[in-house]
């Protein structure tokens, strides 16, 4: 009789011990399962921010290229209104009060934009100079 119960008891652990990696078994293949589908999700993902990391980069030097194009052709007619001005306003005797007045007037503003386009260009080239993207792959774990 002892012996059928300890045999009894040697049965029910196995086969607690077969239900038990049974059930591990079935969470590992969920678990590769769950692994897999992310790493799918994680890989899209990954697709979709350097697709986007492409775009941006193209529209960064679209931008880039218009603005400086935009500069000089701004700044090449504006220097040629400020050369006559500055010559005429060189010889103060041969303009009258108003005139003279009248192009000091548009000399100033002529040289504030001419501020205003020089400081597109110089920040339009610290941009393109000083900003460079950092992208490379890195582990999932050490995230």
């Amino acid at each position: 009789m002892q012996f059928m119960h300890a045999v009894r008891t040697e049965v029910e652990l196995a086969l607690g011990r077969v239900l038990a990696v049974g059930a591990l078994e079935d969470m590992k293949g969920n678990l590769e399962q769950l692994v897999e589908q992310r790493t799918g999700e994680l890989a899209k993902a990954n697709d979709e921010i350097q697709r986007q990391l492409r775009q941006l980069t193209m529209l960064d030097r679209v931008k880039s290229d218009f603005l400086m194009g935009v500069s000089f052709e701004l700044r090449n007619p504006l220097n040629l209104i400020l050369s006559p001005l500055q010559l005429l306003l060189s010889r103060p005797a041969e303009l009258a009060e108003g005139q003279r007045d009248t192009l000091e007037t548009v000399h100033q503003n002529a040289l504030v934009l001419l501020k205003h386009i020089t400081n597109l260009l110089q920040l339009q080239q610290r941009d393109n100079f000083d900003v460079f993207l950092n992208y490379r792959a890195i582990p999932a774990h050490d995230i």
